[in-house]
């Protein structure tokens, strides 16, 4: 469920399905009629998220909003007696809560349990008949059943109620997420490569990349091809195409070839507006590591290093601050090494990871590059 308000993003998942649907709240078979809401806290980003969420659903539903939060204490101990300054500690922080969530929601409920959070969650959904249960995910890793969480995941297969999982944003922005990939990068086995953007966004990722390695950074725009809301490949802007599958690329017809050709001189005119620096013609052998803001679709960084290949670049690394599992899988198989900082979920769109993905400005991107190259100039003239 997107919210272009604010960015919102949020899983549904039901009892029976592990895998998460990515659908408008209007269009979401459980948002059709609610009375009662149930949204757990363990006080963290990704449960403040929640009930942003869940107020939200609520205040439009006209709902009561029920905030439970588990104090595990009694779990970890195995004593039947928790700490008074840890129940103190919990009753003060989900007032604060409840501040904060009856501007929106006047029917509000507080709840504090003891014991498994998972367990509580559930038991306490049961009691009030919940309509609708929302949950904080802070999944991490490559692996696809880690990337929900383990308390969601449960709530998720033993909650009689339909479950809305919500993911706290991983970055502020692209300059947050551009040092952490950096750190990455300047960790690998990559040394003195070409720092190659592939878009506007990211740009501004492969400008504090290329800080760190001293050296200026390039451009070598490329647009994904859409048709009825599927990406079917990408176009770069020295004219190599790329379809998702063999069979696309053998049957491409005057349609996909004139919307490869316009998308080709948008992007043309769009480097030439920037002032930014074009990849040269000449690519050479050097590593050339291609950064994205986000590796949503594999398709634009494939059609960028079958691009590089044809300018002699041996050895091509794809980067980017987050990967969704899929796209990183058929990049694999294309570049010699993918960098990322946070796996993702298929579909989750940037603005599910970046709290501020605001456009980008011409004079701010020029700037941010302009910056990047009197870094690396520095550093030229040091050494």
């Amino acid at each position: 469920m997107r919210d272009g308000r604010r960015g919102i993003f949020v899983s549904a998942c039901t009892k029976r399905g592990h895998a998460s649907r990515h659908n408008r709240c209007e269009s979401h078979p459980v948002m059709t009629s609610m009375q009662n809401i149930l949204v757990a806290t363990d006080f963290g980003d990704a449960s403040t998220r929640a009930l942003e969420v869940a107020a939200e659903i609520a205040n439009r539903f006209g709902a009561k909003l029920t905030i439970v939060h588990a104090i595990e204490e009694l779990s970890y101990t195995g004593s039947c007696a928790v700490a008074p300054e840890i129940r103190r500690s919990a009753a003060f922080r989900l007032a604060e809560a409840v501040k904060h969530a009856r501007r929106q929601v006047p029917a509000l409920e507080a709840v504090v349990r003891e014991g498994f959070a998972w367990n509580e969650i559930v038991g306490v959904a049961k009691e009030i008949c919940a309509d609708l249960v929302v949950v904080g995910s802070k999944g991490r890793g490559d692996d696809s059943r880690l990337l929900i969480g383990s308390v969601a995941e449960k709530v998720v297969r033993l909650c009689a109620s339909p479950v809305l999982t919500v993911h706290a944003w991983r970055f502020e922005n692209r300059t947050q997420a551009a040092r952490e990939l950096a750190e990455l990068v300047l960790r690998s086995e990559e040394r003195s490569p070409d720092i190659v953007a592939i878009s506007r966004g990211a740009a501004v990722v492969a400008a504090e990349v290329a800080e760190v390695f001293g050296v200026l950074p390039h451009v070598l725009l490329t647009r994904a091809l859409e048709r009825d809301g599927c990406v079917l490949g990408a176009v770069c802007e020295d004219g190599t195409v790329h379809f998702n599958d063999a069979e696309g690329e053998k049957s491409a017809g005057h349609r996909d070839e004139a919307d490869a050709g316009c998308a080709r001189e948008e992007l043309i005119e769009e480097a030439r507006r920037l002032r930014i620096r074009r990849w040269p013609k000449d690519g050479g052998c050097k590593t050339v590591v291609l950064v994205s803001d986000g590796i949503v679709e594999a398709a634009p960084i494939i059609v960028a290093a079958k691009a590089l290949r044809r300018m002699g670049s041996r050895r091509i690394v794809a980067a980017a601050p987050v990967a969704a599992l899929a796209a990183r899988e058929a990049l694999n198989k294309v570049v010699d090494a993918v960098v990322v900082v946070q796996m993702v979920e298929d579909g989750v769109p940037l603005g599910h990871v970046y709290r501020d993905l605001s456009a980008l400005n011409d004079r701010t991107l020029i700037e941010r590059l302009a910056t990047a190259a009197q870094w690396a100039q520095a550093v030229e003239k040091q050494v």
